[in-house]
């Protein structure tokens, strides 16, 4: 037997699989680091695309740093301490600098990144809030679908408006950046539900920008709240920092893209019988609304009425009220006719579920799983059993970081 750890909330949990079943493990592959992170770092601020961050700073009696909850906590507490030294250099008092965990759509999933800040001397008197969706927001337009735009009044409030988060697979918007911390990050509901309808007509498309109706919807929001800096971050799956661009949101996010190339993709030989998926712990199995994205990276290596695990703590409930007030609609044009917020995801679980048999490992109570149909066992292994109860053929791929990991069959 072969023992994988994998995932699961701020912990891990562990798989026994025959080596005689196990095909392997789809992970993405980094290079490793060539220079130090504050090297990085400074390297990307000495070099921007568009206008330096000390030039910025000069006119700004506010500031606002948003930061993207999904990026490497380490990485970010490192990009934050060089821009907060900029910013006081320039005589930005601290106490007007407003550090903002963009947990818009996942309240409470800025835990980790809340930890890796406190403590910090170099961040002492620099105030911290969590959005958590339910603040105060500000309209500032709408999208060219109609779209309502809202953003954390804090952010709007500022005079410099500045974000960081590491370019990375997103299962919706194709990849994610520093904007992310912006849009959804610091946005009403209502604004990522509004972009996040048009998944009831196409398939979530993570790796993919062309004709991507999130991100094309995602852009244009950010464009009505406004950001004046982005520092864009490569990190590898270590949450080491490889590369770092700073300056222009957009440019910035066009070098990181480059930079990133191929390392988030992992080969498949062919699709297989049983898949045991992880969105990648927290903050991405935070609630299952956030986990689903998970399987759509999972189906992609998937055989015809093959089997799939899910390993998602969900300390967070269900993130969605979706799964409540739809939890027993399967028909997806009812779903898509009585649309909420999380009846895109709820139609991801539906699909998987109608073409493959789905069991769960989770910590969210039967109250919620059972209405949903989802098969929940105790620990992974058992949640594995069941998976191949009634298969002869049991050929097994793992996938630790499910939201963040493009697999490619040949």
């Amino acid at each position: 037997m072969a023992d994988h750890w994998l995932p699961y909330g701020e912990t891990q949990v562990y798989v026994s699989v025959d080596v005689a079943n196990l095909v392997g493990v789809a992970e993405p592959t980094y290079p490793q680091p060539s220079r130090s992170p504050t090297q990085v770092l400074h390297d990307a601020m000495a070099n921007p695309s568009g206008p330096p961050l000390d030039e910025l700073a000069g006119a700004a009696g506010k500031a606002c740093i948003a930061l993207d909850i999904y990026s490497h906590p380490s990485a970010l507490a490192v990009a934050l301490r060089e821009v907060v030294n900029v910013l006081v250099d320039e005589v930005v008092p601290r106490e007007r600098i407003t550090v903002l965990l963009g947990s818009g759509e996942a309240p409470g999933g800025g835990n980790r990144v809340r930890r890796a800040l406190e403590g910090d001397p170099l961040l002492r008197g620099v105030e911290v809030v969590e959005f958590n969706g339910m603040g105060e927001t500000s309209h500032v337009g709408e999208t060219s679908k109609g779209t309502p735009v809202e953003v954390s009044s804090l952010w709007t409030g500022a005079d410099l408006r500045i974000a960081l988060g590491q370019t990375r697979v997103d299962p919706l918007a194709g990849y994610a950046g520093a904007h992310s911390a912006v849009v959804p990050g610091l946005a009403s509901k209502a604004t990522i539900a509004g972009i996040r309808r048009s998944l009831m007509d196409s398939p979530p498309m993570a790796g993919r920008l062309e004709l991507n109706p999130v991100k094309e919807g995602t852009l244009e929001a950010l464009d009505h709240a406004g950001l004046d800096y982005a520092v864009n971050l490569v990190v590898d799956g270590e949450g080491r920092l490889l590369e770092a661009y700073s300056g222009s949101p957009r440019e910035s996010w066009g070098k990181a893209l480059t930079a990133l190339a191929g390392a988030p993709e992992a080969q498949v030989e062919a699709p297989v019988d049983v898949v045991v998926v992880s969105p990648g712990g927290e903050p991405h199995d935070h609630t299952l609304y956030q986990a689903t994205w998970a399987l759509a990276t999972a189906t992609r290596a998937l055989k015809r009425n093959g089997a799939l695990v899910l390993l998602a703590q969900c300390s967070g409930g269900l993130g969605a009220d979706a799964f409540q007030t739809l939890a027993r609609v399967k028909d997806p044009k009812e779903l898509q006719r009585r649309y909420m917020y999380g009846a895109e995801a709820l139609a991801l679980l539906r699909e998987a579920q109608r073409r493959f048999k789905l069991v769960a490992c989770t910590a969210l109570p039967g109250l919620h799983s059972k209405p949903l149909g989802i098969e929940v066992a105790r620990t992974a292994n058992q949640a594995l059993q069941a998976a191949y109860s009634g298969r002869r053929s049991r050929e097994t791929l793992l996938v630790p970081q499910g939201c963040t990991t493009l697999i490619q069959t040949k």
